[in-house]
This record gives C-alpha cells, sequence and structure tokens, in this order.
C-alpha cells in the first residue's frame, strides 16, 4: 500500500572540475503532484502566452504560468551557460536505493531530470507519466523504458475498467500520449530559444523527444510477439 507521505528523490550532478549540484523531485505519493515551492520570483519566459506549446488545452486567461516552465526554473537557471560537451557523473538517490551514473552525457542527465519534473508539474500534456515518476528508474535503456511504459498503460486500463470506463486494451491511445510529449519537447525549444541558452538544453529536450520516438516505434505487434517466450507461463492453460 503506498504511503500517503510525501515521496523525493534528487539527482546530484558532479562535474570534472570536482563542482556538485544537486536537484530535487518531490510529489505526492498518492497523486504524482509536485510539492516543490514556486519560486518567488518568476521571469516572463514562464508565462503561459509566451510561446505557448501549440497544442497546449490551457487557457492564458485561467493560467498565467506554464506548469512546465516554473518546474524546471532552476534547472535553466543553472545550466543555460553550462556546454553539453562535458561528461559528468550523476548520483540519483531514492528512499529505496541510490543509483550512479558515470561518463554519462550532461543533456541525458538534464533530460531525466526534465521528464521528472514535467510530470508533476501541473501540465496536463504530461500527468500521465507520473505512475513512472512514482516508480522512478533512472537512465532506462530502450527495452527498461518500453516495458515500464506499456506495464504503466496496462494498469491503467484495469484502473479504467474498475472504475466502469472504456479499456483501451490495444494501446491504440499510447502512440497519442507520446505524440502529444514529443510536441510539447520540440515547441518548448521554441520557449528556451528566447532564452539563448547553451545547447545543453537544447540537447536535453531533444534527447527525451528522440527516447520516446524510439519507445513509440517499438510498441507495436513485434514487441508482443518478442514478449511471447518470457510471458508463455502466463499463456498455458
Amino acid at each position: 500500500m503506498q504511503s500517503a507521505t510525501p515521496f523525493s528523490f534528487s539527482y546530484q550532478f558532479k562535474f570534472p572540475d570536482g563542482t556538485e549540484v544537486t536537484f530535487e523531485v518531490r510529489m505526492d505519493a498518492e497523486t504524482g503532484a509536485t510539492l516543490l515551492p514556486e519560486p518567488k520570483e518568476l521571469p516572463d519566459w514562464t508565462l503561459l502566452s509566451k510561446n505557448q506549446c501549440s497544442h497546449c488545452p490551457l487557457n492564458v486567461s485561467e493560467h498565467k504560468r506554464c506548469p512546465a516552465a516554473v518546474s524546471i526554473l532552476d534547472v535553466v537557471d543553472y545550466f543555460h551557460t553550462i556546454s553539453s560537451i562535458q561528461p559528468v557523473e550523476v548520483l540519483v538517490t531514492g528512499p529505496e536505493r541510490e543509483t550512479t551514473k558515470k561518463n554519462v552525457g550532461l543533456p541525458t542527465a538534464i533530460a531525466a531530470l526534465f521528464g521528472a519534473r514535467f510530470a508533476g508539474s501541473g501540465c496536463p500534456l504530461t500527468t500521465k507519466f507520473r505512475p513512472m515518476v512514482r516508480h522512478h528508474l533512472p537512465f532506462p535503456n530502450l527495452e527498461e523504458a518500453s516495458y515500464r511504459i506499456v506495464s504503466m498503460y496496462a494498469m491503467a486500463q484495469l484502473l479504467r475498467l474498475r472504475e466502469g470506463l472504456e479499456p483501451d486494451w490495444e494501446l491504440s491511445e499510447l502512440s497519442k500520449m507520446f505524440q502529444d510529449v514529443n510536441t510539447l519537447n520540440l515547441d518548448f525549444c521554441r520557449r528556451l530559444r528566447t532564452l539563448q541558452v547553451n545547447d545543453s538544453m537544447m540537447n536535453a529536450l531533444t534527447g527525451l523527444d528522440s527516447l520516446l520516438q524510439m519507445v513509440d516505434i517499438t510498441m507495436d505487434d513485434q514487441l508482443l510477439e518478442d514478449m511471447k517466450k518470457l510471458f508463455r507461463a502466463h499463456l498455458e492453460g
């Protein structure tokens, strides 16, 4: 049974020159909503009306700020002048375990943090990914990412069935989830370009977009065929 207490984990970046910086992801364990306090001063680039995503369902008259932008403000402030050339070591610390990734490209590490922050931010295009952040796996490979996303989506369909809603057992809407986030990543690049940020920020969003596209490509009948042998015991009797 899930705890009602806040759930959090941190990303610590260690640079070759000895510099270290840590960012926290803190969320409500039951809802996945962020519990990080909103910065007191918010720059104009976080306004929803500034380069709003083309498919954003939020109304600027009701929402002054882009929730995704606000969620990564501290990350952008720190990394916007840092080049993506240098590799870093990243220590991800959660309640149950620590994961260290050495010699990881800076954009890859920032992308992982962006993804976690976006999901809990209140952006309606990313909220469906909150269960994955609640059960966070740092730096998954393509197979791990595909398995986790399909598992999360299947769980969502079971819950829909139990709530009397129509489940999507064919996973037909899963691609739309990917497409929505892919579009968000591309549109968000336009928002960041107004800040003249360094390449680490832009490459992080591009990398996050590329991973989702690769996962989306694997979500076809071949994925199920590849899994059959592993799930053979579930298919017998």
